[in-house]
């Protein structure tokens, strides 16, 4: 998986010198397009571990429920990061995929043909700076110098380095080491980082383990929007199916928000964590779909943030990069 995303990277690096930005397209309109549902069709959709909207609706079969008798077949793909799902977008791999706003910002500027159609989740104080047992890593000004694990191209990238400009220092005032959120667990635990960026469940399996604690979360730093992006040539092929799926979604948050001690303990389990590690890291997020403004300027500021440190080298319009029509069809508001 490090390979993979060294590779993202390096791809990202390489194709974002001298692109221009994409041209406006009108977006697909659900409740007027035709909507006669493709026979025997795979919906390939990537999520991350403890990622709940695909997790509960797989298991209690609810896509089986809403797409068995049209002969549609959902099939997840499970990736360790962002970056990863949208290498498989580039690679034709993918359909829909959960991830945060960077690492498809990034693809976006790197002509992948996404749109964001939904959140899955938002949060200020789900990402956060955690530091090893033992490092003397008290304060986000301590890590100077010090070897600091992130995962580059992620939302945890992009929050580094806001923490780091707050106190006057810049990445090159530390060693940053590029890490996959696994990697970054095992790293804190034995020592080989002196601190890291991640999010959760990750944060809560670190602290809950003894191995590292939290130097500073989000807050006040960056409001997160972890958003479902869809290959644009799919979604325009499928608007009925897009938005049935989200119905599907909406149904597992739903049913999660009056039954968190059950869905705590089921995500738990699929991600491997101690059900008390989850129940932190489950508080931290709002699980709604809708891209409403406070959600949409974040990522406008995400999108800002990239072009001004290079991350990328063209202008993104967000208005055409989201595109909540989707929503509107699924009766999600």
């Amino acid at each position: 998986m490090k390979k993979k995303l060294l590779k993202f990277i390096t791809i990202t690096t390489l194709l974002s010198v001298g692109l221009v930005g994409c041209g406006k397209e009108e977006k697909a309109s659900p409740t007027n397009a035709n909507t006669t549902t493709k026979k025997n069709l795979v919906v390939r959709i990537g999520h991350q571990p403890g990622h709940l909207q695909p997790i509960l609706a797989e298991k209690f079969g609810y896509f089986k429920e809403e797409f068995e008798k049209d002969n549609i077949k959902i099939e997840l793909k499970e990736f360790a990061a962002g970056p990863p799902i949208i290498e498989a977008f580039a690679a034709g791999e993918l359909d829909l995929g959960l991830t945060g706003d960077q690492p498809a910002l990034q693809g976006k500027a790197n002509n992948i043909d996404l749109k964001a159609i939904a959140s899955y989740g938002a949060t200020e104080s789900g990402n956060a700076l955690i530091a090893a047992k033992g490092s003397k890593v008290e304060k986000i000004k301590d890590l100077k110098g010090k070897k600091v694990g992130v995962t580059i191209g992620s939302v945890a990238h992009q929050l580094i380095l806001i923490q780091l400009e707050s106190v006057g220092l810049k990445q090159s005032d530390i060693k940053l080491v590029n890490l996959s959120p696994g990697d970054i667990y095992t790293s804190i635990v034995s020592k080989n980082i002196d601190a890291a960026v991640t999010w959760e469940p990750n944060i809560s399996k670190a602290v809950s383990s003894g191995a590292a604690k939290i130097i500073a979360d989000g807050t006040g730093y960056k409001y997160n929007v972890n958003i479902i992006v869809g290959n644009n040539k799919f979604l325009k092929e499928n608007p009925d199916i897009t938005a049935r799926i989200l119905k599907v979604f909406n149904k597992t948050v739903d049913w999660a928000d009056k039954n968190p001690d059950e869905a705590i303990d089921i995500i738990a389990k699929e991600a491997g964590l101690d059900k008390s590690a989850f129940d932190a890291s489950f508080k931290k997020f709002s699980r709604d779909l809708p891209l409403d403004k406070k959600r949409i300027d974040s990522i406008e500021q995400t999108a800002k943030y990239l072009k001004k440190n290079n991350i990328i080298r063209t202008d993104i319009n967000v208005n055409d990069f989201i595109d909540t029509s989707y929503l509107e069809a699924a009766g999600i508001k």
